[in-house]
């Protein structure tokens, strides 16, 4: 099942699949799920950790501009979704993904009757700085967003796809000579009702950075600042307005409420 009319919103959706029409017996309810992609700000190579991307700095104008393009670094907790959208308000980052009070509702057998959950997406912006590194001109990225209930047992699955403003991609193309690829982000959220518990999956492209929250808590961040030469290149060259390659996922296994 798609979940029509999931687009980038500034606000939460609800969205539900009915298994069957048998009475609820009672709820699983899981923790929430987010993500947010940026990428670190770096004014001088100097500021990078001793490493390849350090000296390639020097020779590849295009990777200083992407670090002075940078996003300040999400906070490592939320007091909820209200604290989340204000962040967000700040136009900081370059996408962010939300899943939100997923429940399943079960009869006696403890069989699905009823999935419910909240979902917001987000497309990000690219800072231009000027002169002063506080001075900046926030260029909004473009984007798109679905969700899917998938039918291998309880499973949602939430991904964005983006890229830089037009701005931004004639940019790209000015300084590596490519049109630059498509990120993504995804989450996998798995429930394993038997067992109460559930499996949460983060995974995007290797660019740019990916920070996840369960719970409205940090805990998992991929950060780009020790990527090889191969990686970083396997993005920047591939094949203009495509996908880029995405990393291995990063999971995450939860124990569910249960609510009568």
């Amino acid at each position: 099942m798609v979940l029509n009319f999931f687009q980038p919103k500034d606000v939460f959706d609800r969205f539900e699949y009915r298994y069957s029409d048998a009475e609820p017996h009672y709820a699983l309810v899981g923790p929430n799920a987010a993500a947010i992609a940026w990428i670190p700000y770096y004014s001088d190579p100097g500021q990078l950790p001793e490493g390849e991307f350090q000296r390639r700095w020097v020779e590849d104008s295009s990777l200083g501009k992407l670090f002075e393009t940078g996003n300040r670094e999400p906070p490592p907790e939320y007091s909820g979704p209200g604290d989340f959208i204000r962040d967000l308000e700040q136009n900081d980052f370059r996408a962010a993904i939300v899943l939100d009070v997923p429940t399943v509702f079960l009869d006696q057998d403890r069989k699905p009757v009823l999935i419910q959950f909240m979902a917001m997406a987000r497309i990000g912006y690219t800072p231009v700085r000027f002169q002063m590194a506080h001075l900046a001109k926030h260029f909004e990225g473009t984007g798109s967003a679905c969700g899917h209930i998938l039918e291998d047992g309880i499973h949602i699955r939430l991904f964005v796809r983006y890229k830089l403003s037009l701005f931004g991609q004639i940019a790209a193309r000015f300084y590596t000579g490519q049109w630059p690829p498509n990120a993504t982000a995804t989450i996998d959220y798995r429930i394993d009702p038997e067992n109460r518990r559930a499996e949460i999956s983060f995974t995007g492209t290797v660019v740019p950075q990916l920070t996840s929250y369960v719970g409205w808590k940090s805990v998992h961040e991929y950060r780009i600042e020790r990527l090889s030469r191969v990686t970083y290149d396997s993005f920047v060259y591939s094949a203009g307005c495509q996908d880029a390659m995405s990393r291995p996922p990063h999971s995450e296994v939860v124990r569910l409420n249960k609510s009568r």
